[in-house]
């Protein structure tokens, strides 16, 4: 039996699915942190539009939201410490979506900031 699993992002595979499917270049948002995610809907609300603004307001507002995401994660403390890879597949995952949260986080914001200053340039 095949399942077609679609465009699902990272943390929708791990939480409904328990895998991390393969990783994308560029790295893909987590749904979570997509500025389009409604946690009203059926983890699907996001799609796949990439963040776009009209003017540098909007989009210094996204970079700084996901600055202040990317703060947090990076600011959370592992509450049993670091395991040996391999000692246990949960933790595994667990710090696999993390990083992979980390670089989609730090790609976008550079993206963003890309856009920012070559709207200023014109």
């Amino acid at each position: 039996i095949c399942y077609p699993y679609g465009s699902m992002r990272d943390d929708y595979a791990v939480i409904h699915y328990g895998f991390l499917p393969p990783a994308e270049n560029p790295p893909r948002m987590l749904l979570v942190d997509h500025y389009a995610f409604d946690p009203k809907e059926d983890g699907k609300s996001a799609g796949e539009q990439e963040f776009t603004a009209s003017d540098g307001p909007e989009l210094s507002a996204e970079i700084s939201r996901l600055q202040g995401i990317l703060a947090d994660v990076e600011g959370l403390v592992d509450p049993i410490g670091p395991l040996p890879p391999g000692q246990d597949a949960l933790y595994d995952l667990l710090m696999a979506l993390r990083e992979r949260r980390r670089e989609a986080l730090k790609y976008e914001i550079s993206r963003l900031q890309t856009v920012l200053k070559s709207s200023k340039e014109l």
